[in-house]
């Protein structure tokens, strides 16, 4: 399983950028085992990259009407759900970009780690002072979330191997199937 972050936002116009920003973090400490991709605002040309992850773990302000500095975890159902509310100012063109990638066949899991900016309109290169405030317990979030689709990775491909193993010795009625949660499917 491959895991792309994207570090998403305008990182002119205040807490808006605060995607790019985390990610930059994320880069600067080594996180290992991921792709990352500053994206910034460019989501209409990146659909051929997003098509080649098995999970893309977005990086953006979400603005859900909390206290600016809540962090939010959110699934490509909650996100489609709230579409028309407006929780990202790039949720609408990543729902595209990722609907081109299944169009291609490609059906890459999303998951949006976010955090209530509280001024995304403001020119400033600067995030703000809440933002800045629960960044560190955001960056964690964002690290716990990547070592769980990471360990969820390593499962899988234990599953795979134990399943080939036993095809091959002719103990295909031991093979349970998973679903996504890896729990036993009936």
């Amino acid at each position: 399983m491959s895991i792309l972050v994207l570090g998403m936002g305008n990182v002119l116009m205040g807490d808006d950028g605060l995607g790019v920003h985390a990610l930059r973090r994320l880069a600067g400490e080594g996180l290992t085992g991921v792709d990352m991709l500053e994206l910034g605002t460019s989501l209409a040309d990146c659909f051929s990259l997003l098509e080649g992850y098995d999970v893309i773990v977005a990086l953006d302000a979400v603005m859900a009407g909390g206290a600016p500095g809540s962090l939010y975890r959110l699934s490509r159902r909650e996100l489609v759900r709230a579409e028309r509310g407006g929780l990202s100012l790039h949720e609408c063109e990543l729902l595209d970009a990722l609907d081109l990638a299944a169009l291609r066949g490609r059906h890459p899991l999303l998951h949006v780690a976010g955090m209530e900016p509280l001024n995304v309109t403001a020119w400033s290169m600067e995030l703000s002072a809440p933002v800045r405030e629960n960044m560190a317990r955001y960056l964690t979030m964002i690290r716990n979330d990547v070592r769980e689709f990471a360990e969820r990775r390593g499962s899988s491909a234990e599953r795979a191997r134990a399943a080939e193993d036993a095809r091959l010795r002719g103990d295909a009625s031991r093979i349970s199937v998973f679903s996504l949660q890896g729990r036993p499917s009936r």
